[in-house]
């Protein structure tokens, strides 16, 4: 499984080469800015081993996965993927592509058929078997069993469009937040699924995991529209030449994309909601037999998933993610 994601490779490259670049953009322009932490030491052998600088010590903190962050936590990692984004932008325009390591990510056609695609296929299967709104529900069932399908689909990468390295895992548990003179300082850890394509995936999966549904839903517009202004500033500090896209093309590309909400919900949030002390294999979930079924029914059978994705299912059809 690992080996299929090049989870490690991916890591190891982002701390070891992309992050120092991004930072030393920013650095040519005046600005010190940390988009991770320190990484001290990567040994190869006998075994890929990252030594990374110890945030506790420096005053940061893990939230408990099954928190949400707040709105003005959410404006602070909007800020952060922000400068982010476009000081790959910026580094990909001056030096050429990133290597073909970030080519990848979490919804990548190279995984269909193999574990990975099969994992999300198989949750969305089980998934189907629940009741929900029955305009969604014949909705969701024309698109088969092969929801991942569907996302890597949504995720394909138009040269047209503004393109950056996207974090790819941005949820709760991988954003720390430090009290400093009565501010929140943030970093970010875990770049396991770092990949190149639309900013809008980042957008997705921080809404679709990290969020309390109400928020979700009041201020979806907002957040993405403070996001583009935030890329809009940061570009312009950093000197990006390239095509813009306007907020309201921005948010159109946004929407046209939003399938990959609901592949967000059935994988990474229904893991973030499964009861504590419910013991989930990998290889078991993927499996077609009565016990894998019964697994996967588990991990959807938790009231903060069930209530949470009924109200999701209708915003996101109201949205006419479902129609795309």
């Amino acid at each position: 499984m690992t080996d299929e994601l090049q989870a490690y490779q991916i890591e190891i490259e982002t701390y070891e080469s992309v992050i120092p670049e991004l930072e030393k953009i920013w650095k040519n322009v005046g600005e010190n800015v940390n988009l991770g932490p320190r990484c001290y030491k990567i040994y190869r052998h006998p075994t890929d081993i990252i030594v990374l600088e110890d945030l506790k010590h420096a005053g940061f903190q893990v939230a408990d996965r099954h928190s949400v962050l707040k709105m003005d936590e959410i404006d602070l990692v909007l800020q952060w993927l922000a400068k982010f984004h476009a000081a790959s932008v910026v580094y990909v325009q001056k030096n050429g592509p990133l290597s073909k390591t970030f080519n990848k990510g979490m919804f990548s056609k190279e995984h269909i058929g193999k574990s990975w695609g099969t994992h999300y296929n198989q949750l969305y299967k089980t998934f189907r078997m629940f009741k929900w709104d029955e305009k969604i529900t014949a909705k969701l069932d024309k698109f088969g069993d092969s929801i991942y399908e569907k996302c890597c689909e949504a995720m394909e990468v138009d040269e047209k469009d503004l393109n950056v390295l996207n974090h790819g895992d941005i949820w709760i548990l991988n954003i720390l937040f430090a009290e400093r003179d009565s501010k929140k300082d943030i970093n970010v850890i875990d770049f396991q699924f770092a990949s190149w394509g639309s900013p809008v995936q980042d957008l997705w999966f921080l809404i679709s995991t990290s969020m309390n549904i109400d928020d979700r839903i009041q201020n979806l517009k907002k957040i993405v529209n403070d996001y583009h202004k935030y890329l809009v500033q940061n570009l312009k500090k950093l000197n990006y030449s390239g095509h813009i896209p306007t907020e309201e093309e921005f948010y159109s590309n946004f929407i046209k994309r939003g399938i990959i909400a609901l592949g967000i919900t059935i994988e990474s949030f229904a893991a973030i909601c499964i009861d504590k002390g419910l013991q989930i294999d990998f290889e078991t979930v993927k499996r077609e037999d009565p016990e894998a079924i019964e697994i996967r029914k588990k991990i959807f059978m938790n009231d903060r998933f069930m209530k949470t994705a009924e109200k999701y299912l209708k915003f996101l059809d109201e949205l006419g993610i479902f129609d795309n």
